[in-house]
Formats: C-alpha cells, structure tokens, sequence
C-alpha cells in the first residue's frame, strides 16, 4: 500500500476523532447557502434522501478530503440515500418491530379507565421498547461499519459481509469501538433531547440536523480508515496522491505540500518521501 496513505491514516483516539468530526462539520457552516439548501431538502419527505446521501458522501471522502463536499449530482446522492435507508431497514427491521410492538401494546386500549389489566398491558410496552433500544444498539455495533463498507466500496451488497466488517471492527478495537458506539449514541440522544424542548426544539432540531449527519458521517469515515487499513481492505482513493503533488502530516493528517520538512498546521517534522 502507498505509504502516504498509511500516513493519512494515522490512529486517533476517541477525543481527536470526535474533535475532528466536529471541526470539518463546522466548516459546513461557513458555506450557509449549502447549509440552508440541506435544511430545506431535509424538511420534504422522500427528498430528504439526498441529505443522507450527502452524509455517506462525506462518509466515502474521509479521511482523503477535509472539506465537506459540494452539493451536486443530486440524482446520485438520492440514490445512495435510497441504499443507506433500505440497508438501515433491514439491519434494524427487529428492534423497529419491537418498538412498534411494544408502543401498540402500551396503548391497547388507550381509552380505558386505569385498572390493574392497562398498568400490565404498559408494563409490557415498556419493556418490548427498552428491550427495542438494547437490540439496537447491539445491531448497531455491526451495521456502523457495515453501512460505511458498502458507501466505501460503492457496493450494497459490500454492507452484509460479515466476516470483512467483523474484522475492521476488530483491527479498530473492540474496546474503543465500543466506547466510539456509546459516544455516538450519547451524541444523538442529546440532539434528540435538544428536538424534544417546547415549542421551539423542532426547529433547533431542523436546522442543526444537517450538520449532525456530516458530523456522523465524518466519525464514521475516520474509523472506517484506521480500521481497514489494518485489516488491509482500505480502499484507495478515486484521484492519486502523487498527481496531487501532495502528502499527508503524520501527526494531524492534514494534507501538506509533498516538499514540505514540517507540517504548517501542527508543525510537526515530516519523513523524507
């Protein structure tokens, strides 16, 4: 494998990918007209799909690029959207079965005076939807890395192979995976608390959603790379580094003249190429 890509693939800890994701999401928000464009295509049912597209754009570019991509080629991003729903569906289709069951049963007979016999019906409803969240998260452990697979190979089928993504996930460290998998999910419970405020956490929610999903897909594009480069699956980038003219710090991964000794960014000193 190319040793500039190795390079750009250096190992982060759970602070600097997030830290990381955050920042290149950020950026999104300098650009306010792409910005806005998302909110809106995320507000219209079906459309929206472009916006998920547009998360494993951000997804399939990382680590190689540290700037959020244009929003074009809308037909294409529709369809990747399209794949990473359908994927997300059959990888979740147990637990979503479970929370509607459980929310059905909760409110069997929702007009029916309190008794012994609606407490026990709640009861169940409950615990069918904690047991919901649980089963997700565990599905999720896999189908993280497997929806990054398949944007990262540019092929659905790329999402169910099992024993590739078990083995990215085992290079990156079950342990700080696990921890990685927690934190995206602490995450994504304080947006949807944020969504949950009176009267105005819809909106909060609307306009911050976009930069989420950038955030998401850029934590997941960072531990996609470090773990398939070691599993030796990393896929290489569609535009040469050489033709570039460029390499990447091996400190900060930031993307630096190929002549250069030190990294402008962190100043770090380079290895001859």
């Amino acid at each position: 494998m190319n040793i500039n890509i190795l390079a750009r693939v250096r190992v982060l800890d759970l602070n600097e990918n997030l830290s990381n994701s955050f920042e290149y999401a950020k950026k999104l928000v300098k650009d306010a007209g792409r910005w806005i464009l998302l909110v809106i295509l995320n507000i219209i049912p079906i459309v929206n799909f472009v916006v998920v597209g547009y998360m494993a754009k951000v997804l399939e570019e990382s680590p190689d690029s540290n700037e959020p991509p244009k929003l074009e080629n809308y037909g294409g991003l529709w369809v990747q959207g399209l794949k990473v729903v359908v994927l997300s569906f059959i990888y979740m289709i147990i637990p979503v079965a479970l929370f509607v069951l459980g929310f059905l049963t909760s409110f069997r007979y929702p007009f029916t005076a309190m008794g012994l016999g609606l407490t026990k019906f709640m009861i169940k409803g409950a615990l069918l939807i904690v047991g919901a969240v649980i089963v997700a998260f565990f599905i999720a452990i896999i189908y993280v890395m497997a929806l990054a697979h398949m944007v990262k190979n540019k092929s659905f089928v790329k999402g169910f192979a099992l024993n590739e993504i078990l083995n990215i996930i085992k290079c990156v460290g079950l342990g700080k995976y696990i921890l990685w998998i927690i934190a995206l999910f602490a995450i994504g419970l304080i947006v949807a608390v944020v969504n949950s405020i009176p009267y105005i956490g819809w909106l909060i929610s609307l306009v911050i959603s976009p930069l989420y999903m950038v955030f998401l897909g850029r934590s997941i594009g960072l531990t996609y790379a470090e773990g398939s480069v070691k599993a030796g699956l990393m896929v290489q980038p569609s535009t040469s580094i050489e033709t570039k003219n460029v390499k990447y710090c091996i400190q900060c991964g930031a993307e630096i003249p190929i002549e250069a000794a030190f990294c402008p960014k962190c100043g770090a000193a380079q290895e001859t190429v």
